[in-house]
């Protein structure tokens, strides 16, 4: 269980490190005047144009690894471990909204099998909980 736990908390740092980066959401331009241009999901550019769940995704991410962190040093109650595991699939969920604006890119897509990973392991480490 505890190997679950450590692959789950380093599949969502690599999502935050990739979120972090700006290579994660691309708005396209017009084909002559602007061209494509990268952004971070911590952008608050791409939240003023109307798509809202890239920078709310980011934000619970990095929550969600927090709470994972702090999971792996005390003794986590079975309702906190329940919470993260629905926290994890509420991130995977805000992680596919650029796909509805066409904003969606290679490292958007890595970040949410990242996340979608992550959140199989922790469902998993809760199932194995109740197990025990």
């Amino acid at each position: 269980m505890k190997k679950i736990k450590i692959a789950s908390i380093v599949c969502a740092g690599i999502a935050l490190i990739l979120e972090i980066l700006p290579i994660g959401i691309i708005i396209k331009g017009d084909s002559f005047y602007r061209e494509s241009e990268f952004y971070s999901y911590f952008d608050l550019y791409v939240f003023r144009l109307g798509n809202i769940g890239p920078f709310f995704c980011a934000v619970l991410t990095a929550a969600l690894f927090g709470m994972m962190l702090s999971s792996m040093f005390f003794k986590a109650h079975k309702a906190y471990t329940l919470f993260v595991c629905a926290l994890a699939f509420s991130t995977v969920v805000l992680s596919l909204t650029p796909t509805l604006f066409g904003q969606y890119s290679l490292y958007g897509l890595i970040v949410t099998v990242l996340l979608s990973l992550s959140a199989e392991m922790c469902t998993m480490a809760y199932i194995n909980r109740e197990k025990k």
